[in-house]
């Protein structure tokens, strides 16, 4: 309710949906005028630039309007963009495959600057998929929602929820405790058609990994 607040009395969607996107075009500007004044002082070739966002937004599916804290695809999936220092890379960049993770951004910067990553560090360098142009290895990616109801585990092509307690966001995204689905995350639209059923497999080996990982959480996992 805090978060939609600001939508009581909206009658068309279009008015906050143009809102959003003329957010997004604010924010490129000035982006633009950061990455402008690096080259007018000569700083532009020697600087690591990272561009990112810490969560999606739910933009009316599954019946759910400008809401980020759902593991859906459109909350979890980010932009992230990064120029590196001059000479790191031998083309002018390219757009690669495989999941990063969030926790995976320190690593790769500490990496792609020649420091030692200090071995307790979370997360794993992403660095030479990145110079290298190349897709990131398969691994498992976890994320878990603000409200520790849910966690999720994915491993190209299929994102497995398990709810922890009872989550209700919407009538299409409604989940007691207990409940688990699977998704195939080359399916159009995302999100809607659960798999577990079917792919009992699957299911039970992805289940099998996101629980030894959430074993390790403390908190989270009681």
């Amino acid at each position: 309710a805090d978060i939609t607040s600001w939508l009581d009395g909206v009658g068309d969607f279009r008015f906050p949906l143009s809102q959003y996107m003329a957010g997004a075009s604010y924010l490129d500007h000035h982006v633009g005028q950061v990455i402008e004044a690096l080259r007018e002082h000569g700083l532009y070739d020697d600087s690591t630039i990272v561009f990112l966002s810490p969560h999606g937004e739910v933009l009316g599916e599954r019946g759910i309007f400008f809401h980020h804290h759902t593991l859906m695809e459109a909350s979890l999936r980010t932009p992230l963009i990064v120029k590196p220092l001059a000479g790191a890379r031998s083309d002018r960049g390219a757009t690669i495959g495989g999941i990063f993770d969030s926790i995976d951004l320190f690593p790769t910067l500490v990496d792609a600057l020649g420091l030692p990553i200090p071995p307790a560090l979370g997360g794993a360098s992403r660095w030479a998929a990145l110079r290298a142009g190349s897709d990131i290895p398969e691994h498992d990616s976890f994320a878990v929602n603000n409200h520790e109801s849910m966690l999720a585990i994915t491993r190209e092509p299929y994102k497995l929820l398990v709810a922890l307690s009872d989550h209700r966001v919407s009538s299409e995204w409604a989940w007691q405790a207990g409940d688990r689905a699977l998704f195939d995350l080359r399916a159009s639209p995302l999100d809607t058609e659960d798999l577990a059923a079917r792919l009992p497999d699957m299911t039970r080996a992805m289940l099998a990994r996101l629980e030894t990982w959430r074993r390790g959480l403390g908190e989270v996992a009681r």
